[in-house]
């Protein structure tokens, strides 16, 4: 509770890696399992916690962040191994973020740098610092599993519980489920799921299980992350959204359909919400660079422009339209990408 009291977030659209709360690496509840959680039988499941002071760090250094060497990191990953006197050996989380930042920059130059036109691209170093970094640990102590971990580790006896408005660093799942693609996909989702709950008895064992697999997956998360606002005007990217919507579309079909008359929603409103913060960027910058640019970047920016007012263009879709397929959204979004690139990029993240 002290902890949160000093580091918990009120507000926040995105994250937070601002670490107030001075945590000693003596912490217990960073090198052994819970087995007491709220609301659960004891020891019906246990809880192994990591924490963003050394994930964070380590996906840093795989990026070659400044400051966030292998010696910083390694330095960091004994600061907090330390135990008290007498207490049995624990272990301890050094890495916990998406297995894609290993091998590529992922979101990295999104979230970090606010450059959306270079994400998932390769990096060449990756091997040698993940080799680097298994040496270097070796040398401190062994490694374990986190089946191990969870149930040989001597258990602690606190009980821990969760704000239900929790997401991940720092962030609010509220933040998740307000986006404008997550309310163009909830309502959806629901009746997707109304129904399988009505029909699950009559299904079969196979149908059953692909139906709850595609419906769960028609939540990931990326497909309505990152949230549009005026301090950081991001989009979500086209495959993302894609594989919710075929998720969710296959799991509907699956259980016979739907009756998505009922649905309150609009695809048109969503794209706006999604798209014209950006767009609007680009469009004033266009603008400056036909006033005063170069040749080249005047002509740049007169297609740039051109692509912005067709990707604003939606009178294709059917006013009485309640879902968004992704080749509608696809063709707007990737016209608004050309056309950012052809002005030369524009800030798309300001203070949070």
């Amino acid at each position: 509770p002290e902890i949160y009291d000093v580091e918990k977030i009120d507000n926040s659209q995105f994250y937070n890696f601002d670490f107030k709360y001075d945590l000693p690496g003596t912490e217990k509840a960073l090198h052994f399992p819970f087995k007491n959680l709220e609301g659960m039988a004891p020891d019906t499941l246990r809880v192994f916690l990591r924490t963003d002071r050394i994930a964070v760090f380590g996906v840093r250094y795989f990026m070659s962040h400044p400051g966030h060497s292998l010696d910083n990191y390694v330095e960091l990953i004994k600061k907090f191994s330390a135990q008290n006197p007498g207490e049995e050996e624990g272990a301890m989380l050094i890495y916990a973020d998406d297995a894609e930042y290993v091998g590529t920059n992922a979101w990295y130059n999104l979230k970090y740098c606010n450059d959306p036109d270079a994400i998932f691209e390769a990096m060449p170093d990756a091997e040698e610092k993940l080799v680097a970094l298994v040496e270097a640990v070796r040398e401190l102590g062994e490694f374990t599993t986190f089946d191990s971990a969870c149930n040989e580790l001597p258990a602690l006896e606190d009980k821990i519980n969760f704000n239900d408005n929790m997401s991940w660093h720092g962030g609010q799942a509220s933040n998740w489920s307000g986006t404008p693609m997550a309310k163009l996909l909830r309502p959806w989702q629901a009746l997707v799921r109304e129904k399988l709950k009505d029909v699950e008895d009559t299904l079969a064992p196979d149908v059953l299980e692909a139906v709850w697999f595609h419906l769960t997956n028609s939540y990931n998360s990326d497909g309505q992350w990152p949230p549009t606002t005026k301090a950081s005007p991001h989009f979500i990217f086209p495959f993302n959204y894609a594989y919710n919507f075929q998720n969710l579309l296959t799991a509907e079909m699956l259980l016979g359909g739907v009756d998505r008359s009922s649905l309150d929603t609009d695809p048109v409103a969503t794209m706006k919400a999604v798209f014209t913060m950006q767009q609007d960027l680009v469009l004033e910058k266009a603008e400056r660079l036909m006033a005063s640019g170069s040749a080249q970047e005047q002509k740049d920016a007169a297609f740039a422009k051109e692509l912005i007012a067709r990707s604003r263009d939606t009178s294709g879709i059917a006013p009485d339209a309640k879902v968004l397929y992704p080749a509608e959204y696809e063709v707007r979004a990737e016209a608004l990408i050309k056309a950012r690139q052809l002005v030369g990029g524009v800030i798309v993240a300001g203070d949070k």
